[in-house]
């Protein structure tokens, strides 16, 4: 079960922004991006930073939402689900499912209170009739997948976003696709994307024993100098974000991520497995 986390983590980190080749963000309000005073339509959204702020501003009215994720990482696939749902400004409560292995899935829940991870199916449970259990706060893993809990937050990317220049609008179907180019050396430039190299590493290193996260950070800086993210985002009429897709050169191979979004405000809230369905024969203890 360790080694399902562990690959379960990496995933995650892929597909939210933590992994090496990866742009995110700090923790931060929904309301933080740029905003009009009243919800803009769609066509009507004219700069990058017009795009952030509609995607910030939905979640900040909503409150929770689904998300498929998919993607590639050094040629490799890679996918999860999750159900969001905002406790406070910047703050989330995450319920994910994600491949282990072909046909192996893992679940877990990123809560404020803890982490909490269900056995895979086929894989012998910590005692009978008790799947889940609870990953210690001291564990390394579990400040990874803390960290993993704020890279998911959308108005992360909407700031990622608000960082780049709009090159293209176009309708599509029943939403507008709004193509954003970001050069991360300029990017980088910036004291708030030193920030949020910063928080990112700081959350990479946590989660891995021995790392250094100076050299992390230095390293994560030259992988990305004269790289040109491409950012597109669909919007439709609601000004409701239905899609999400980046693509950027990695390691001499291209990382494509593909986030679909839906049920905007429909999400059951998130809580903790059931007292009696948590072992307390805990295979993560150090």
């Amino acid at each position: 079960m360790r080694r399902s986390l562990a690959v379960a983590a990496l995933g995650l980190a892929v597909l939210t922004g933590c992994g090496s080749q990866t742009g995110g963000g700090p923790q931060i309000s929904a309301t933080s991006a740029p905003t009009s005073q009243a919800p803009a339509a769609a066509a009507e959204l004219k700069s990058a930073a017009e795009v952030s702020g509609v995607m910030a501003k939905k979640l900040e009215e909503l409150k929770s939402f689904r998300a498929t994720m998919s993607g590639t990482n050094a040629g490799q696939p890679t996918s999860a689900t999750m159900a969001l749902e905002l406790v406070s400004p910047g703050t989330f409560n995450i319920e994910t499912t994600t491949e282990v292995q072909p046909g192996k899935k893992m679940r877990i829940l990123i809560l404020q209170e803890a982490i909490f991870i269900e056995t895979p199916a086929g894989e012998p449970e910590p005692e009978p009739g008790k799947p889940w259990v609870k990953l210690p706060g001291d564990n390394p893993m579990s400040k990874l997948f803390a960290q993993i809990g704020k890279m998911a937050d959308p108005s992360q990317s909407a700031r990622m976003a608000g960082m780049g220049e709009l090159t293209a609008a176009a309708p599509d179907g029943d939403n507008t696709r709004y193509t954003i180019k970001i050069d991360m050396s300029k990017a980088m430039a910036t004291p708030e994307m030193e920030k949020i190299l910063e928080e990112m590493v700081s959350g990479i290193a946590g989660g891995t024993s021995g790392a250094d996260p100076k050299a992390a950070l230095e390293a994560m800086k030259k992988s990305l100098a004269g790289v040109v993210m491409t950012y597109d985002v669909w919007i439709d009429g609601q000004g409701l974000p239905t899609k999400v897709a980046t693509k950027m050169p990695a390691a001499g191979a291209e990382q494509n991520i593909e986030m679909t979004f839906s049920d905007w405000g429909k999400v059951p809230p998130i809580t903790a497995p059931p007292a009696d369905k948590v072992s307390s024969v805990n295979p993560f203890q150090q």
